[in-house]
């Protein structure tokens, strides 16, 4: 681990790492409290010292934010097929679809996966699908040439965030980076982004677009100290 992080923290070593270990043990048995647990995994307030649990329950927000999203997902899917549909129908007919056939559409999806007033589906999109012929999505855009890497980056952000050491973002684009450094990962890494900006590169050099994509993709909750300034 120590070989691995020497590159980013040049500081660290075994000292430091037993040191932080200690007390992060030191800090967990001190915290832990003994806790009676429902069948639905729902913590049980303690009566006998008054008390309930506070706040919403761990992992709960983002689970719920990632459910909202494929919510909004499936209904731009559903709206485009019924639509499609409706178009199919009156042109077998020889008519056109009614004037506020999308409109009504847009807002049956809505309400049946349970989307407010504040999400917008834009008729548009769903005309867009209809003409091109793709009624639904499932990838949006092409899959990440570090998909090899990227399990190993996230365990060593999570490792150092259990020592009380948590990386900013520009130490775990340098960590990203060193760990493609002269492997054949790079060398796709390179031909990806040969391909997708028509020049030449001489190095993979990881950069702030590669971080961004990182973090949407399923990496939002990751614990990483965020600075003022990322490179």
């Amino acid at each position: 681990m120590v070989r691995d992080l020497k590159g980013v923290c040049p500081w660290i070593n075994r000292h430091v790492i037993d040191f932080a270990y200690k007390k992060f043990i030191e800090n967990q048995a001190k915290s832990i409290t003994p806790l009676v647990v429902e069948g639905d995994g729902r913590p049980v307030p303690d009566t006998s010292t008054g008390t309930r649990p506070r706040g919403r329950p761990t992992g709960t927000t983002f689970a719920d934010k990632m459910s909202y999203r494929y919510s909004i997902a499936r209904a731009h899917d559903a709206a485009a097929i019924e639509y499609h549909q409706e178009k199919i129908t009156a042109l077998n007919k020889g008519k056109n679809v009614e004037r506020d056939c999308l409109k009504k559409i847009i807002e049956k999806q809505k309400e049946m996966f349970g989307l407010g007033a504040d999400v917008r589906i834009h008729p548009e999109a769903i005309r867009s699908r209809y003409y091109r012929g793709h009624l639904s999505v499932s990838s949006y855009g092409p899959k990440t040439p570090m998909s090899t890497v990227e399990p190993k980056l996230v365990e060593l952000i999570i490792r150092m965030s259990r020592i009380r050491r948590c990386l900013t973002g520009s130490q775990c684009l340098h960590l990203a980076n060193d760990l493609i450094a002269g492997t054949d990962v790079e060398k796709v890494v390179i031909k990806f982004k040969e391909k997708v900006y028509k020049k030449k590169f001489e190095t993979a050099s990881l950069g702030l677009s590669y971080w961004r994509g990182f973090k949407k993709d399923g990496n939002i909750g990751l614990p990483v100290r965020e600075g003022k300034n990322l490179l």
